[in-house]
């Protein structure tokens, strides 16, 4: 490594050490915002920022690779400001557990393959992969650790992540009349008081919604989310279902003998409510899920890390731009 000594016996960066790790810090602000950074297929998400990362623990050291596994949970971070769904989601939960596993996480990770890479220098051109290697690993099983020791318990966590597998709807229609203070609803556990006035009802929900076998048995899984909206009349089909890109006045999620109010609605006009619950999936169905996901994404990012990292540092080896 192209360090040279300082007067007090310690090793300083040398000015292409400076260099190759701003270049390195640009290039993974490149891929963080640019498809170039990652693979998404469905759910998963192959990060390739750790080569860069592991490129810099290879050429400069563990500190270099520090420096960049944070800027690789920076732009991480930033991502969680709306830009990923799941990040943002996570970012509500608790802003900042959300950091500590975007970036505290990512810059351990680097200092990790930087000690990887020290060891294994000896071993020519195989460092490279095993120190792209030990990067992804690294980097997945801290992001997954921590993710599962900050918000394993947070029932929304748990909700957000579970696959459902069953979707049940329920239509009421109702009509809002400006002569009465009744709005006219097929339904007994649903009452929906109206205000034409205001322009608006308050929607009580006295009981669960669509099917009580769908919520009671634990066979089936637990009873997922329960949302209410309502639309106009004619967003409904003849089969009692919402039409495609039809917008709702409102949504919102249920809560058992809470009122609420849904403004804007016109006098004389006639609306449905739309109940839908989903159901999640069994405990044992969900934890093979969490399973198979997590296996296959460590293997596609070892697979990818180790190859790409291999290839790139022999590139830069053989332009001799690294030792």
């Amino acid at each position: 490594m192209s360090k040279k000594e300082s007067k007090t016996g310690k090793k300083e960066f040398s000015t292409k050490d400076l260099v190759l790790t701003a270049l390195l810090t640009a290039v993974i602000v490149l891929m963080a915002f640019t498809p170039l950074g990652y693979l998404r297929i469905g759910l998963l998400s192959i990060s390739f920022l750790m080569i860069p990362v592991a490129i810099g623990a290879i050429s400069v050291g563990w500190k270099t690779a520090a420096l960049l596994g944070t800027a690789f949970g920076i732009t991480s971070f930033v991502q969680c400001f709306g830009m990923d769904p799941f990040g943002t989601f996570l970012f509500g939960v608790n802003p900042f557990f959300t950091f500590v596993m975007c970036v505290i996480t990512r810059a351990l990770a680097g200092m990790i393959s930087g000690f990887i890479a020290k060891i294994t220098k000896r071993a020519g051109n195989a460092s490279f992969a095993i120190t792209g290697v030990g990067a992804a690993l690294s980097n997945t099983v801290l992001f997954i650790g921590a993710l599962s020791m900050l918000f394993w318990s947070r029932a929304s966590f748990r909700n957000y992540i579970t696959p459902r597998d069953e979707t049940a709807f329920q239509v009421t229609p109702f009509s809002l009349s400006a002569s009465s203070d009744e709005a006219a609803v097929a339904s007994d556990r649903i009452s929906v008081s109206a205000f034409p006035d205001e322009k608006r009802v308050s929607v009580t929900v006295s009981a669960l919604p669509v099917s009580e076998a769908l919520h009671t048995d634990p066979e089936k899984g637990a009873l997922a989310d329960v949302l209410l909206a309502v639309y106009p009349a004619d967003a409904v089909d003849a089969d009692g279902k919402v039409k495609e890109n039809a917008k709702a006045v409102e949504n919102w999620s249920l809560k058992t003998g809470e009122a609420h109010d849904v403004k804007n609605l016109g006098a004389d006009q006639d609306y449905v409510l739309v109940e839908t619950v989903s159901r999640y999936s069994s405990t044992p169905t969900v934890m093979k899920f969490i399973v198979s996901f997590i296996t296959l994404n460590v293997l596609l990012e070892i697979i990818a890390g180790g190859l790409l990292t291999f290839a790139v540092g022999c590139g830069l080896k053989r332009a001799k731009m690294i030792q």
